[in-house]
């Protein structure tokens, strides 16, 4: 698409005033967790935010308070796609962040009647928000998934996609390097990001890599391979 320089021009004043129009409020979707709303002033619509760590550091919980504020608290139209943790395994997640129930006693079976009234009253209030999951932990192809999310955007008017975790897409061909095909994904995920016009969170796995500096600095492309 070839735009002129007055349309480049319009569409930066468009931008500039609806910024304005918001007085210090947030021109994205707010999250739960201060640092990162003042840092990207609420997830941008058409941007992708890349969210990468080492396993095990809380990566879909992070994920899931987001949900949880976006969506069950703030009715943004949400779509989780999961890949590495089951749905079953996900709601046992939401239901313990959302009723204060520990995990482990969800996992056990342990609960009391009090507790089960909590999770009937977590059931229907999550049943009623405007949220929705792909399950693909048994994998899934980049062309296919970009095809199902352009789907959901058009049926129901998705505003915020979070996709669990990046490595586990297939990319739509084979590269010399695993660096070159983790890029082309998350190439065409941003790109999907600006044609839908969605905030798009992606979870990524950092490699060892990242570990072997002994001072702090910026991530690279090769920390996700």
């Amino acid at each position: 698409l070839t735009r002129s320089a007055k349309d480049a021009s319009d569409i930066m004043v468009d931008d500039l005033e609806r910024r304005h129009a918001l007085q210090g409020r947030l021109s994205g979707i707010e999250t739960p967790f201060k640092k990162l709303n003042e840092y990207t002033n609420g997830l941008q619509f058409e941007e992708q935010t890349v969210i990468g760590a080492r396993p095990s550091q809380g990566k879909t919980a992070l994920s899931l308070n987001i949900v949880e504020h976006a969506c069950f608290k703030n009715r943004v139209p949400t779509l989780f796609v999961t890949l590495e943790m089951s749905v079953a395994a996900l709601m046992r997640r939401l239901a313990s962040s959302w009723t204060g129930i520990p995990l482990e006693v969800i996992k056990k079976g342990s609960y009391t009647d009090r507790d089960f009234k909590k999770f009937t009253d977590f059931r229907m209030m999550s049943a009623k928000a405007p949220w929705w999951t792909i399950d693909a932990v048994g994998g899934i192809g980049l062309n296919k998934l970009c095809a199902a999310i352009r789907r959901r955007v058009r049926k129901d008017k998705i505003k915020l996609v979070i996709i669990d975790y990046l490595q586990k897409i297939k990319s739509n061909e084979k590269h010399e390097k695993r660096t070159y095909e983790v890029a082309e994904v998350s190439m065409q995920l941003k790109s999907m990001a600006v044609k839908t016009g969605v905030c798009m969170v992606t979870l990524a796995q950092l490699n060892r890599e990242s570990e072997k500096d002994k001072t702090p600095r910026p991530p690279r492309l090769s920390d996700l391979a």
